[in-house]
């Protein structure tokens, strides 16, 4: 095996790759990422078995061949390079990998490609076609409210559903779920659940424009692949919770809250806050005003700001505060609408100039009047 390429190409394959390595893996042979030469394509791949991520490039030289090398010595080794062109070669009589940088040459130990799994290609029976930033805005918006206890597996992963055209994204956890959706051009109706890690890795690896997502979806796997980049993972199997019947259907006070400002005023009573109950009293006035509490052994932190198009009745509320702040910090509009029920409902934040959000968060109940 053998290829030339730049630091620059190789080190950016690399870092996308490495990511579905798992630091605790016992099995040594799933730190390692998989170089493999065919007709001038370079492919890069590490897998732990559950997310598998690829990344191919064209080199300008090359011989055929594949070689296994730890991902972690490799990455770093690369990354200390200076930016040049770089040559790559098996040295099968030393069981190694030659990099060739300048005047620099190193050779690292490979390991048993025999003993890496062999990842077959997708067979799928159905495929959706979906624009990179929208999907990777769709995953900002939920993937923070996935569940992160293992007692409920089902929650552990961003739900995906391809119903009437359009591309729905749902995480929950029991205390807040966040719902986002995409037109796609698809007349089937289709769902899977993707493993938290595999859907931040996804998010992570997308870029902000308009290119061409195919997401390939078959009983087993889910592929998605774009710009010579392949992120697969093995679904959760079960079903998902009929999310849509926790959407309330009927709200009694409505108003507008400019998201920054209660995002700053919300950073501020947290910083008096202690343990994992960070708790935030609400009080809605009709003339307008939104009253905070905040208060622990620390401190007390009170706060006023306005609110706009107020309708209904007064309220008085109490939430975590890291639940809303989280949703407000996944959007990106100046104002959002909330739409409250009573003081024991859960709260529906929307954006005021779409459809595409939902995100409801739970409130905590005060065994006295707040």
């Amino acid at each position: 095996m053998l290829f030339r390429t730049t630091k620059g190409i190789f080190q950016d394959a690399l870092e996308k790759v490495v990511r579905a390595c798992t630091k605790t893996n016992m099995n040594e042979n799933l730190d390692g990422v998989l170089l493999e030469v065919k007709d001038s394509k370079v492919t890069l791949m590490c897998t732990d078995l559950i997310t598998t991520i690829k990344a191919a490039f064209t080199c300008m030289d090359f011989e055929n061949g594949a070689i296994l090398v730890n991902s972690k010595f490799l990455l770093s080794y690369v990354k200390a390079l200076p930016n040049q062109e770089l040559l790559i070669k098996s040295e099968e009589k030393e069981n190694s990998v030659s990099i060739v940088s300048g005047k620099s040459q190193s050779n690292i130990v490979s390991m048993d490609i025999n003993a890496f799994p062999v990842i077959k290609p997708i067979k799928s029976k159905v495929e959706v076609n979906v624009i990179s930033e929208e999907l990777k805005r769709a995953l900002k918006e939920v993937i923070f409210a996935v569940a992160q206890d293992e007692t409920r597996p089902i929650l552990t992963g961003v739900f995906f559903e391809v119903e009437n055209g359009k591309l729905t994204l749902v995480a929950l956890d029991g205390y807040r779920m966040c719902i986002s959706s995409i037109p796609v051009d698809c007349d089937e109706n289709v769902s899977f659940i993707v493993p938290q890690k595999s859907a931040v890795e996804l998010q992570r690896i997308l870029e902000n424009d308009e290119q061409n997502v195919n997401v390939k979806i078959s009983k087993n796997i889910i592929e998605f692949a774009f710009n010579e980049v392949f992120i697969s993972s093995v679904p959760l199997e079960g079903s998902y919770i009929k999310w849509k019947n926790i959407i309330p259907e009927n709200s009694d006070t409505v108003c507008t809250i400019d998201r920054l400002e209660l995002v700053s005023v919300l950073g501020r009573a947290a910083a008096i806050l202690t343990g994992e109950n960070k708790l935030v009293k609400l009080s809605f006035t009709k003339d307008g005003n939104l009253d905070l509490l905040a208060k622990s052994s620390i401190g007390r932190v009170e706060e006023e700001i306005k609110v706009k198009d107020f309708q209904g009745s007064e309220l008085k509320i109490a939430f975590n505060s890291k639940y809303i702040s989280d949703v407000l910090l996944s959007q990106e509009d100046d104002e959002l609408e909330f739409d409250f029920s009573n003081n024991v409902s859960p709260v529906v934040i929307k954006k005021k100039d779409s459809d595409n959000y939902t995100g409801i968060v739970l409130p905590v109940r005060l065994a006295n009047k707040v």
